[in-house]
C-alpha cells in the first residue's frame, strides 16, 4: 500500500483540506473498485482520525461518488456519470462502436480504443471479441504504461524522440514480463521498427501469450494522441497480424474522417 502523502506539504491541500482529503479517499478506493474498504483503513491509508474521514465519507456518499458495500466503502455510480461524461466529449468513442462491430475482420476480434494521458494510455472503449471476452487485458477507465503496451508504442512512434524521452522519464520503463521492454535503446529500435512496418506489435510484453497490435489515429498538434488495439491469445493466429493491422488502419482513417463519424444520438 502506498505511503500516505504530507498534506501538510501541499499547498492545495493546505487552502481546500477537506476537498484535498474527498480526492485522495476516491483515489484510494480506486486502486480497487472491487473490494470495499473499512473506515479504519481509509483512515489509515490518509494518516487521519477516524472521525474526520467519516464526515468526509458522509458527504460523499450523500452524493453518489460512494456507496457501503459489505461493511466497508467503495465508488459509487456518480463517479460512473463522471467519467461517461467525460468519455463523451470524444465523438471519436461513439463512432468507435458502430465502425469496429461492422467491419469484416475486427469484428470477431477484441478491439480498444486509448488515448495518451502523460505517461500513461487511458482506455476509452473496448469492442469485446465475438468468440469470447477476454479477460487478461485493460477494461475501460484503466491506464498501462504507453511505453509497455502496443497501443502506447504506435502513438510514441508518432512523436518526436525527444518528446518520447520526456513522457518515458515521468514512470520509467516498467517490466511485466520477461518480454517487455527494458531500456530506451530497445524502446527506440522497436519504434522505428512501428514507423516501418505501420503499426506497433507486443509480443507477450504485458500479459504472457497475449500479442498487441496497435496503429495510431492522425492528430494535430495540441491533441490528445489516440490508438486502437486488438489482443490475441491464440499463438497460431499470428499468421493473421497484418490483415487483423490492415484492417486496424482502415477503421482508424474512418475515424479521422469527420465525414464518416457516427452521427450524435438524438436529444
Amino acid at each position: 500500500m502506498p505511503a500516505p502523502r504530507d498534506e501538510a506539504a501541499t499547498p492545495n491541500a493546505r487552502l481546500a483540506p477537506a476537498a484535498s482529503r474527498a480526492l485522495r479517499i476516491l483515489e484510494f478506493l480506486a486502486l480497487a473498485p472491487q473490494t470495499p474498504h473499512t473506515l479504519t483503513a481509509i483512515a489509515q491509508h490518509l494518516d487521519a482520525a477516524k472521525s474526520s474521514i467519516l464526515n468526509i465519507c458522509t458527504v460523499l456518499e450523500d452524493a453518489g461518488f460512494i456507496e457501503r458495500r459489505h461493511g466497508g466503502y467503495a465508488l459509487g455510480r456518480k463517479v460512473l456519470e463522471l467519467g461517461g461524461a467525460y468519455i463523451r466529449r470524444f465523438d471519436v468513442v461513439r463512432s468507435f462502436y458502430h465502425l469496429a462491430e461492422d467491419d469484416e475482420v475486427l469484428h470477431d476480434e477484441l478491439v480498444q480504443l486509448s488515448m495518451l494521458y502523460g505517461s500513461e494510455m487511458v482506455y476509452l472503449a473496448r469492442k469485446e471479441a465475438a468468440r469470447a471476452s477476454l479477460r487478461l487485458t485493460a477494461g475501460i477507465g484503466e491506464a498501462l504504461p504507453a511505453a509497455s503496451t502496443a497501443v502506447g508504442r504506435a502513438v510514441l512512434a508518432t512523436l518526436p524522440w525527444t518528446e518520447v524521452e520526456h513522457i518515458v522519464s515521468a514512470a520509467g520503463l516498467q517490466a511485466f514480463t520477461a518480454h517487455s521492454i527494458r531500456d530506451m535503446d530497445e524502446l527506440r529500435r522497436d519504434l522505428e521498427a512501428v514507423r516501418e512496418r505501420g503499426y506497433s506489435l507486443d509480443r507477450g510484453g504485458v500479459f504472457p501469450n497475449v500479442t498487441g497490435v496497435a496503429v495510431a489515429l492522425p492528430h494535430t498538434p495540441g491533441e490528445r494522441p489516440i490508438a486502437l488495439g486488438t489482443s490475441i491469445v491464440d499463438p497460431e493466429r499470428n499468421a493473421g497480424i497484418d490483415r487483423i493491422a490492415t484492417a486496424l488502419q482502415g477503421l482508424a482513417s474512418k475515424l479521422s474522417n469527420p465525414l464518416v463519424q457516427f452521427p450524435s444520438e438524438p436529444a
